[in-house]
């Protein structure tokens, strides 16, 4: 801040706005109102996760999907599968499917479309012999000689069954 500066110029309109920059137009929020009906005071986020759901509402009108709408809107699960759409019509489709068949809640179904949006994030077999092998590694640091590789193997076997996939 300038000293010298005048207050106009101290205090300007034209600063760059802080935060992450709409995906959407202006038109693109009028464009929604046409569907839903956004409380006032909806912050610029909110708008964005509507058109998303919108999105996906507009391709998911098969009764297949009914799940999604009944009794009332799945707005998260459906922002997801919206945010999906435009790089991929049937990964959203299938995602779907696979959702509304197993009647998952929101919190699984969520992690179960970001799983699929995101695929190079997914944890492949070699990074997770890694970090396998960096515990025990560790665990044989701390502990010296309390740990053979039979004990290893043991736990590794008998641990197996507690460990639960998600479809």
């Amino acid at each position: 801040m300038n000293p010298d500066a005048s207050i106009s110029e101290n205090v300007s309109v034209n600063r760059p706005r802080r935060g992450r920059p709409s995906k959407f137009t202006d038109k693109g929020y009028e464009k929604l109102a046409e569907y839903v009906t956004i409380p006032a005071g909806a912050t610029r986020r909110t708008k964005q996760n509507w058109i998303y759901a919108v999105l996906a509402a507009l391709n998911l009108r098969a009764e297949r999907f009914s799940y999604l709408f009944t009794p009332g809107w799945r707005t998260t699960i459906l922002t997801e599968l919206g945010k999906m759409q435009p790089d991929d019509h049937t990964l959203m489709l299938g995602c779907a499917e696979i959702i509304c068949a197993n009647k998952m809640k929101t919190a699984r179904a969520v992690a179960w479309a970001r799983r699929l949006r995101y695929p190079k994030k997914r944890t492949d077999r070699h990074k997770l012999w890694l970090a396998i092998q960096r515990a025990i590694e560790k665990h044989r640091a701390a502990y010296p000689g309390q740990l053979s590789n039979q004990d290893v193997a043991d736990v590794l076997e008998k641990g197996a069954p507690f460990y639960q996939v998600m479809p």
